[in-house]
């Protein structure tokens, strides 16, 4: 009687507790999954980014210099007034301490910028310009995209 007694208190505490791991492992497969999924899609986010930016630099080898340098200026003066429009935004975001120093931090992305620009216009022959136009947009790539940060999270 006494064994009877306690195979069924054993068979009652693993059925309490075998649903409970089950639940909890269960849990861990879905968050597993979930975790692999959204790196999967950052990942494949990233390639279509850096697929962009070649096509892009690309293009940019095959306009002339002075065509080159004219975008190059106009994207330039174009990210500075993205700035101070984030700047002069209303959000809520715009008192907070780490969202300042971003701002100082784009300021000085765009200030790095337009030396760049100066930098390269002064180029003296067609081979030094175009490699040095190479640096130049991954500095005015790497800057439209934390402008791009900044907006969203500024919402503007």
């Amino acid at each position: 009687m006494k064994t009877t007694a306690l195979l069924l208190a054993a068979v009652l505490l693993v059925g309490i507790v075998a649903p409970a791991q089950t639940t909890f492992m269960d849990r861990v497969r879905r968050a597993f999954d979930s975790t692999k999924d959204g790196l999967g899609d950052a990942a494949s986010n990233v390639g279509k980014a850096s697929r962009k930016w070649v096509a892009s630099a690309r293009e940019n080898l095959r306009l002339s210099r002075p065509e080159y340098t004219r975008r190059a200026e106009q994207r330039v003066i174009d990210a500075a007034a993205a700035a101070q429009r984030i700047r002069l935004g209303e959000s809520g975001v715009m008192q907070r301490k780490y969202f300042v120093a971003r701002l100082g931090a784009l300021d000085q992305h765009v200030g790095y910028a337009r030396l760049e620009l100066d930098y390269i216009k002064q180029s003296p022959t067609e081979e030094i310009f175009r490699e040095r136009q190479r640096g130049f947009d991954f500095t005015l790539w790497s800057l439209e995209e934390a402008i791009a940060l900044s907006e969203a999270e500024a919402d503007l």
